[in-house]
């Protein structure tokens, strides 16, 4: 799961905190998190990544979510407005749609 968010943004910065947070012990322990500043999308060493897998530059009160399978293939996007009533049942919605599917221990 990528997160892209304004970390300079405090509505972001506590949103996202006080989210994953309180989530901890449901569905995200599934995703290997990876935060990353949108300043940092903006740069121009990154643009060859960011170009490539068409990561949207996002502002302050807007977190963009981005899910991955095994292979590094894109299952899930989410641009999601921090204001909007309905955030956290969007979100939560995108995270239980585009969660990886759990190992059986007993298999391996």
């Amino acid at each position: 799961m990528l997160i892209v968010r304004d970390l300079a943004g405090e509505k972001s910065v506590q949103f996202v905190d006080n989210f994953l947070a309180s989530k901890k012990e449901a569905k995200l322990d599934s995703y290997l998190l990876l935060q990353i500043d949108s300043k940092e999308t903006r740069k121009s060493e990154n643009a060859p990544i960011v170009q490539s897998l068409d990561w949207p530059s996002v502002d302050s009160g807007k977190v963009f979510l981005c899910t991955y399978d095994s292979k590094g293939r894109e299952i899930g996007r989410l641009i999601s407005n921090l204001t909007s009533t309905t955030r956290i049942e969007q979100i939560n919605e995108f995270f239980v749609r585009h969660s990886p599917p759990t190992n059986d221990a007993n298999k391996k």
